[in-house]
């Protein structure tokens, strides 16, 4: 969501900020992650992300920049096809996991509440925290960077939940309720970034 929500509101070159971050948040999710979803310690192998494919297009799309390789007009045309697919098509797999999911338990659940607490305030409060503390990069930068740490719960959460045998109801409930949370608090985020 963090993406196509940094495309609207600063503009494409805004993105080129948080690809740091994505490769981090995604070697993390590959190793660390999956260790907290299968509680197996063989699973956090580094050398595996050599082979991430999100990781790989980060670094591949970094060179083409740097380079100053010419990128034609039919690939440029395929790729923002394809990105202004990432958004409906999370949105269509969470739709699917949530007609599976009892809404009144999601809202009822304190944990569920907690997590978005802990996604859209507190690491929110913390990233404001430490920009307002270490003074740097322009204005541009530090509100693409909280919108992607205001972001909800991303479904991949739920498809790894799944995808290791886990309770991925519980992780779809937290994905849409920090959802429906984000509403609120990621514009109150950004304007305290902008205070």
């Amino acid at each position: 969501m963090g993406i196509p929500l940094i495309q609207a509101i600063i503009g494409p070159h805004a993105v080129f900020y948080i690809s740091m971050m994505i490769v981090l948040v995604n070697g993390l999710q590959w190793t660390f992650g999956v260790f907290v979803m299968t509680g197996d310690k063989s699973v956090m192998n580094p050398g595996k992300l050599k082979t991430n494919p999100v990781i790989l297009a980060v670094i591949a799309g970094l060179i083409i920049l740097l380079a100053g390789i010419p990128f034609g007009e039919f690939p440029q045309r395929v790729l923002n096809t394809l990105t202004g697919l990432n958004t409906p098509l999370a949105m269509i797999v969470t739709g699917v996991y949530l007609a599976q999911t009892d809404i009144p338990g999601m809202l009822k659940s304190r944990n569920n509440h907690f997590v978005s607490f802990v996604r859209l305030v507190l690491i929110p409060l913390i990233t404001i925290g430490v920009m307002k503390l270490l003074p740097f990069g322009t204005a541009d930068m530090k509100t693409a960077i909280l919108i992607a740490v205001a972001c909800p719960v991303g479904t991949n959460v739920a498809i790894f939940a799944q995808q290791f045998h886990q309770d991925y109801k519980k992780s779809v409930e937290q994905v849409c309720l920090s959802t429906l949370w984000c509403i609120l608090t990621m514009p109150l985020a950004v304007l305290l970034i902008s205070l």
